[in-house]
């Protein structure tokens, strides 16, 4: 626009003189469309009832650029709307209507709800219409819907329509209009004593209606109500009836909102008191849902007092079909269960092809004693899914290694070996406990920890504190060392081996020998084999022995480790 012209229409938005409003009017019926812009934001910022009126007039021929135009006098306009609703002209009142609704001029719905009380049909009819849009607006931006261009505060607004709703209540008797009633519903809250005391009292005239607009409303607030109702209060059985028997999309959409994920007291009390839901009948049809609504359901129909069976119905329908966070809350709701068929529904979610879903079901089967459980438990062990193997060891946490060590003397060598083998799956700290047990102070325990090493094969993995027995104070402990290191092919264990050979202790040496034989080494005895000084031997020593394993015959092999526990007493240095 170029400046002479805006400063033209700057100085008549400004001008106090009314007869600017009419040059803006003539101006807006210009073929010039930027003069037309420019006088149609000049009479938006103007304090004129006449000009509003005129832009309303002619609202229905503006374009979709110049209806923006008209947001900068949102707010303004009020006086000159409420003139044209009440008009006599039908294109005004219709102008009136779409441009109330277009821009949220929330301060006409007591005039709106005064005329929707009337007896004129013609007039009462969209005013009815347009009082639910902007109701239905004003309770989105309550419930946290996002309007860009509203600055007024929305529980201010909401307090002053809720006055002129109540009053209109108050006269329902004379003019019936129900869709008043469901607006107050749907702005009061739980908070307002008409509407609780409307709930609760059937005689009331507006029971009927208030009752309809909770069942079948579909309005954010009628649902944010329900749901309030539900958490913060002991609900009415009205509410609990509404509950049990809505069906909506919206309203099963809300009801997977709740927060049953750490759930009030309150809300655990109503739910309780909920024998059925209709959105989940029969309970075979959760599948149904949604995916994101599933498991949501399924945690819901939990907190409810609804049979058992059909909750496990449910639970099974989604473990057969439903997505994998609602075969995941089948699982949870078939552990909360007892009986076969709870146990059944968890054997097959251990079958699951999600591992969440597996791993929820292992964590389960131990505890429950299913016949079965415990194999099925060892198979998942070597899942490789890690939250799956971590699952199942978690139901085996009783089989741990401490608690292998605890029975060990009591058991024959058969199930020494195999619960050893399930403690080393079950018990990732097995090995390191070992280690533990290596450096005991008693020397039955540092010998029962060789035994367990050689029985379980684990020689390779803990060699290094098996070469650090060979220095042990007992020759037991030392002759048990040797033996088992016949499976380690280190150079370190070599070497230690061979110096095992000038041990003070021939049974050491015997053992030594044989482990090197085992190993593939050529080696033999000291030629003269007697026990040697106490403390470790010589350089020279080491040397000669080395020397004459070449000539010396092979020396018989070293007795067996039970003959060795056998022996009391550390053999005469």
């Amino acid at each position: 626009m170029p400046a002479p012209l805006e400063l033209t229409f700057q100085t008549l938005a400004n001008s106090r003189n009314e007869a600017a409003t009419g040059v803006l009017l003539a101006a807006l019926d210009s073929p010039v469309p930027e003069i037309v812009n420019g006088a149609l934001h000049a009479l938006m910022m103007r304090r004129s009832k006449a000009g509003h009126l005129g832009v309303l007039r002619r609202w229905h021929r503006l374009s979709s650029h110049q209806l923006d135009v008209l947001r900068a006098g949102r707010g303004r306009i009020g006086a000159a709307l409420r003139d044209a609703l009440v008009s006599d002209d039908p294109q005004l009142v219709k102008n009136a209507c779409e441009f109330s609704l277009a821009f949220s001029e929330y301060d006409v719905l007591p005039t709106l709800v005064t005329i929707a009380e009337g007896s004129d049909s013609r007039r009462a009819e969209p005013a009815l219409v347009l009082v639910e849009q902007l109701v239905s607006q004003l309770s989105r931006l309550l419930c946290g819907g996002r309007d860009a261009h509203e600055r007024r505060d929305p529980e201010i607004i909401r307090r002053n329509v809720l006055e002129s709703l109540e009053r209109s209540l108050e006269r329902y008797r004379r003019h019936r209009r129900d869709a008043l009633v469901e607006a107050f519903v749907t702005l009061a809250g739980v908070n307002s004593p008409l509407l609780l005391l409307m709930i609760d009292s059937p005689h009331h005239p507006c029971y009927d209606s208030v009752t309809h607009a909770l069942l079948h409303s579909e309005n954010p607030g009628v649902l944010h109500l329900l749901l309030e109702l539900l958490e913060t209060t002991e609900a009415p059985a009205t509410i609990l009836g509404t509950v049990s028997r809505r069906t909506d999309a919206p309203f099963v959409r809300a009801m997977s909102s709740l927060p049953l994920e750490g759930a009030g007291a309150t809300l655990k009390k109503n739910l309780g008191r909920i024998t059925a839901l209709a959105f989940l009948e029969p309970p075979q049809h959760i599948d149904q849902l949604p995916e994101a609504q599933q498991a949501a359901a399924m945690r819901l129909m939990m907190f409810t007092a609804i049979n058992t069976g059909e909750k496990l119905l449910a639970a099974e329908q989604l473990l057969k079909s439903g997505s994998p966070a609602g075969r995941l809350a089948a699982c949870e709701a078939a552990a909360a269960a007892t009986g076969d068929q709870a146990n059944r529904l968890i054997l097959m979610a251990a079958e699951d092809a999600d591992p969440a879903v597996q791993a929820a079901a292992a964590r389960r089967l131990q505890e429950r004693r299913i016949p079965g459980a415990m194999q099925k438990l060892l198979e998942m062990i070597d899942s490789a899914d890690p939250l799956v193997a971590a699952a199942a060891r978690e139901g085996l946490a009783e089989l741990n290694f401490e608690n292998y060590l605890a029975r060990y003397d009591n058991m024959d060598e058969e199930s020494r070996r195999s619960c050893g083998e399930i403690a080393l799956k079950v018990d990732l700290a097995s090995v390191a406990r070992l280690r533990v047990e290596l450096d005991s102070p008693s020397r039955h325990v540092r010998l029962r920890a060789v035994e367990i090493i050689e029985l379980l094969e684990l020689a390779p993995q803990i060699s290094d504190a098996l070469v650090e027995r060979l220095d042990d104070s007992e020759h037991l402990v030392r002759t048990a060392a040797a033996e088992a290191l016949r499976r380690c092919t280190g150079v370190d264990v070599r070497n230690a081996l061979i110096a095992s050979l000038s041990d003070r202790s021939g049974a050491v040496q015997r053992a030594a020998l044989a482990s090197l034989e085992s190993l593939g080494v050529e080696a033999d005895l000291p030629a003269v084999e007697q026990e040697q000084p106490a403390g470790p031997a010589s350089a020279c020593q080491h040397e000669s022995a080395v020397e004459a394993v070449q000539s010396a015959p092979p020396a018989p092999v070293a007795p067996p480790l039970a003959a060795i526990l056998a022996t009391s007493q550390e053999e005469p240095a």
